[in-house]
């Protein structure tokens, strides 16, 4: 493992940006599949336009994922291999695409968000109202009593839908943790490119020391074995 100055402050922002990005990949896992309605719209192409359907969680997932696996792979450049000028410029160009991938799910979300709260004030005060074959069969007696998932107007017994408040509150949480994994991000981004000259300064003066210890390590691990052979004799 080498060490250079400053390593405490790279390893408190490393930490960081991985739990940060660990608890949003959780949230995008928890957001695939949900509907912005409950119950959830049933007409085909309407179920997809009204909820996080395959595509959108895909992106979602993988963007985390490639966040959260970002943080081990800097580590690993950092503390566990020797320095390479090639592998440090491909940490920094990983770096800088995360800030952007971040930063779009960061806008993404948060105006996900903010559609919801808005149709939440919808002028039908807050309800959306489909033609469904499972409540359209049913009379008035029935439709009333089924609740609030079936509403009987105008000799119509129609499906009546809310926007899905616990969504809403899940997009709020993935825009704040992806806005904190963009600031821990960029902070790294930024001290590996001004302290790039003490890093490797560092890893050059620490390599000959690791290599000598490793080679004493073996010449005594040698001796010993020729010795307990000795003894043996």
């Amino acid at each position: 493992i080498m060490y250079f100055p400053k390593q405490a402050i790279f390893l408190t922002v490393i930490l960081l940006d991985i739990v940060f990005s660990f608890s949003l990949l959780i949230s995008c896992l928890w957001a695939v599949g949900s509907c912005y309605t409950v119950p959830c719209y049933e007409g085909s192409g309407l179920d997809m336009l009204w909820s996080v359907h395959s595509g959108d969680g895909f992106q979602m997932v993988i963007i985390a994922l490639v966040a959260f696996l970002h943080g081990f792979f800097v580590l690993h450049v950092l503390f566990r291999q020797a320095y390479n000028g090639q592998t440090y410029g491909i940490m920094l160009a990983y770096t800088m695409c995360l800030i952007i991938l971040m930063l779009v799910a960061c806008i993404d979300t948060a105006q996900d968000d903010i559609m919801l709260e808005e149709l939440e004030e919808h002028l039908n005060g807050g309800y959306f109202y489909e033609r469904s074959d499972s409540c359209q069969e049913m009379t008035e007696t029935a439709c009333n009593e089924e609740g609030d998932y079936c509403y009987y107007e105008n000799g119509v017994c129609m499906r009546r839908m809310v926007i899905n408040d616990s969504l809403r509150r899940t997009f709020k949480a993935i825009s704040t943790l992806a806005g904190f994994a963009l600031t821990a991000q960029s902070f790294l981004f930024m001290f590996l490119g001004v302290w790039k000259e003490d890093i490797e300064q560092a890893f050059l003066s620490n390599a000959p020391r690791a290599k000598a210890n490793k080679t004493t390590a073996k010449n005594q691990t040698i001796m010993g074995a020729y010795e307990d052979s000795a003894n043996y004799h």
